[in-house]
């Protein structure tokens, strides 16, 4: 068995080993073989790889579901509190809809209901007090309910039946002609 040693330089395609010194040996069969550096050295243990990937599905399954529980979770907690600041822009907008000179019940609510409606909320409640508005009336209350059971993804069981309830009460502007 005849073997020439051609030793070279290479980067062995690696970004870790570059200049890493190699050798290959070429034998009088013709067969090549190269040695690698120590730490590119092959271990040969394909079953343990095996038994490591089934440990890696068994972690996943009970990890997984943990996961997405608390993904949704924090998804509803960001929709429920979008809901509550929504809620709060209406009461407001409304009540300053209707607090200026010539304002009407039916705008606030109408105002309310276009500022819930860019969330799609359903099952709003707007009210008004008082019902009808005069250039006498000194203040204004706009009050706004909406249930969570209609508006979450979150089955109603669970939210036991909670209502966001916001209410603004403000001194009506009055012209001084």
């Amino acid at each position: 068995m005849t073997a020439t040693h051609n030793s070279a330089i290479a980067t062995n395609g690696s970004d870790n080993h570059v200049n890493a010194p190699t050798a290959d040996f070429q034998t009088d069969t013709g067969f090549q073989s190269e040695i690698r550096p120590p730490d590119r050295a092959r271990t040969g243990n394909r079953v343990g790889r095996r038994r490591r990937r089934g440990s890696a599905m068994v972690e996943f399954a009970i990890v997984a579901p943990l996961l997405f529980f608390f993904f949704f979770a924090a998804f509803e907690f960001c929709r429920v509190a979008m809901i509550r600041h929504t809620v709060d822009n209406a009461v407001y907008e409304g009540c300053r809809k209707a607090i200026v000179p010539g304002g009407t019940a039916a705008d606030a609510r109408s105002t309310a209901n276009t500022v819930l409606g860019t969330l799609g909320l359903h099952g709003a409640t707007v009210n008004v007090s008082p019902a009808q508005i005069n250039n006498q009336t000194p203040e204004l209350t706009v009050t706004i309910e909406v249930s969570l059971d209609a508006n979450t993804f979150v089955p109603p069981q669970f939210t036991g039946g909670k209502k966001i309830v916001r209410t603004l009460t403000m001194k009506r502007e009055t012209a001084n002609l």
